[in-house]
């Protein structure tokens, strides 16, 4: 029964990021940045807490097997995250350069002013409110990639540890 509502917990929490996307189209940024930067935050202690528990875990021989699962399971719920925020990310991408090329091509045609450089319109289109916080939301996106890229390569890391002890106990007969 625990397992069944352990494994219950790990489909909600892997269909929650998803979800959150899904469930938060067209709303304005402000709000939208805030939501995805608590709903990071939170995804990150909780990575972050069961890495370390495993870390401690990993010093009992007994529970080896259970925090190789545990890991294996974290990592592929970490990849699994990380690819819906890759798949978010292209699309923002898109929109931000969609964006930015109308607001850049609106200053080339419509603005008054003389500009000496593409520097100068460079600067006035990205501090246009529209544009700084679509970059902004593609720099939390980006962040959050890196965090689940670095977590990863932890888990292997403890996932490899763990084989090696494993593979000297079994050596030497233990």
């Amino acid at each position: 029964m625990s397992e069944e509502n352990t494994n219950t917990s790990e489909v909600q929490e892997n269909q929650s990021l998803l979800h959150f996307f899904m469930l938060s189209e067209g709303q304005q940024f402000e709000t939208m940045a805030e939501k995805i930067i608590s709903v990071f935050r939170r995804d990150r202690e909780m990575n972050n807490g069961k890495i370390y528990a495993s870390i401690l875990n990993m010093r009992n021989l007994r529970e080896l097997v259970s925090v190789q699962v545990e890991m294996l399971s974290a990592r592929q719920r970490m990849l699994e995250d990380s690819h819906i925020i890759l798949d978010k990310l292209v699309h923002l991408r898109k929109q931000y350069r969609q964006i930015k090329g109308n607001a850049y091509n609106d200053i080339v045609t419509n603005m008054q002013l003389r500009m000496k450089t593409t520097g100068e319109k460079e600067a006035i289109v990205e501090g246009m409110i529209e544009i700084s916080e679509m970059r902004h939301k593609v720099e939390i996106l980006e962040n959050q990639i890196s965090y689940y890229s670095e977590s990863i390569r932890t888990v292997d890391d403890i996932l490899y540890g763990i084989k090696t002890r494993l593979d000297v106990e079994r050596l030497l007969g233990v």
